[in-house]
């Protein structure tokens, strides 16, 4: 037995006071559900006088009875009181509301005093039975050049009974109604190139009445670009590719300017167009660049630009008639240890003749400098000019530390 309230007050040796007992220790409600009781009883025989007891319910509660009365033959037998919560519409939860009891006597001259009587609320805990509640928040983030919006995506809702399944996102939010148990958001549709994370609520269960918020964000993935300087060294050049700088124009490049690399330099930007070009570098090399060293760059999208140098080798005009013709000459860079041979060949001797075919370098005579003549050949056709190639390559018995060096041409 709970009690609420008791006194040890005595009037005229009448003692007063009122017990208030809750079925169970505690009074629990349910809307649209459970109802539970309590009881009043006077601790005291009033003399001859009734003494009421009103029970008033406040917002959230009724009462079956707004008043109790009792007598000088009644006062020791408990009155029972039903409690019922209002079944409102409004998402609650677990909440409480408070029952009044205020003790009144119709004979104020009696020595029974009420006036001293003043029981504290009566607490009752209620159990809202409205639909659980879930509000979905779509949120876009565009700091590397996208320009999608919320309503780009439609939020989906797995769930039982859920009141609106599929709606267009917001960054404000939908709300929307659904019954207790598990429950999971996703999206559909939109732009790519966005990378998409979901809060702690976006999936699980819900209970009677809950309310949850679930945010789905997706920000902008930036593009790469990844740059790769190759340097071709056939034709004698010895530059290397850091020896020329790389610039990317584009917005928001997060490296716009650096040093050529042959394993390629990664750089980010925002989407859009963009192009790549180079700077410095030696003289006597052509420059080529791959398709995508301009043009347009997608959100999420990755592209390689390869720029391509390519060192320029000797080159000789000659003519037909004779009147036009020239030499090449050729040394050793260093001294071998035995001779080294170099053999000369024409890539058209229809077109193009030499005059030795092979030149000998020995101990003594590695450092002078050796001519090769070269002249056109009369063919007697009209082919127009022809561009045909003069190959010197080291002969087979040479010195070994030659033996392994390119060939050279003209």
């Amino acid at each position: 037995m709970a009690t609420l309230f008791a006194t040890t007050d005595t009037v005229s040796a009448v003692g007063e006071g009122v017990t208030i007992t809750e079925s169970g220790g505690s009074t629990d409600v349910t809307e649209g559900g459970a109802t539970d009781t309590f009881t009043v009883v006077l601790d005291a025989s009033p003399s001859f006088e009734t003494v009421i007891v009103f029970v008033l319910g406040l917002v959230d509660v009724s009462v079956s009875t707004g008043a109790l009365n009792f007598t000088s033959t009644t006062w020791n037998i408990p009155q029972e009181v039903t409690v019922t919560a209002v079944d409102d519409s409004d998402v609650e939860g677990s909440h409480t509301d408070s029952i009044i009891l205020v003790v009144f006597t119709i004979n104020e001259a009696s020595p029974w005093n009420a006036d001293a009587i003043d029981p504290p609320p009566l607490t009752v805990n209620i159990t809202d039975n409205d639909p659980a509640t879930l509000t979905v928040i779509k949120t876009v983030i565009t700091d590397d050049g996208g320009t999608a919006v919320a309503s780009d995506w439609t939020m989906d809702i797995t769930g039982t009974d859920v009141s609106n399944a599929s709606f267009a996102g917001s960054e404000t939010g939908v709300t929307v109604t659904l019954d207790a148990g598990a429950y999971s958001v996703s999206e559909s549709g939109g732009p790519s190139g966005y990378a998409a994370s979901l809060s702690a609520d976006c999936s699980g269960t819900i209970a009677v009445s809950e309310s949850k918020t679930c945010t789905i964000e997706n920000d902008d993935i930036a593009p790469e670009l990844t740059v790769i300087k190759t340097v071709i060294t056939d034709d004698g050049g010895t530059a290397s590719a850091g020896d020329w700088t790389m610039n990317v124009n584009g917005p928001d490049v997060s490296n716009a300017s650096f040093a050529g690399s042959e394993t390629g330099v990664v750089v980010t930007l925002d989407a859009g167009t963009y192009s790549v070009s180079e700077s410095g570098g030696p003289s006597g090399y052509t420059m080529s660049l791959s398709a995508d060293c301009s043009g347009t760059i997608a959100l999420g999208e990755s592209l390689t630009c390869t720029i391509t140098n390519n060192d320029i080798g000797a080159s000789l005009t000659t003519s037909e008639d004779g009147t036009i013709g020239g030499s090449v000459s050729v040394v050793l860079t260093g001294q071998p240890s035995s001779p080294v041979t170099i053999n000369v060949s024409s890539g058209d001797v229809g077109e193009v003749s030499i005059n030795t075919a092979s030149l000998t370098f020995s101990l003594s005579n590695w450092f002078v400098p050796q001519q090769v003549g070269v002249n056109g050949v009369d063919d007697g056709f009209l082919d127009g000019n022809q561009l045909v190639a003069v190959t010197f390559s080291v002969g087979a018995g040479s010195d070994s530390g030659f033996l392994g060096l390119a060939d050279q041409t003209v």
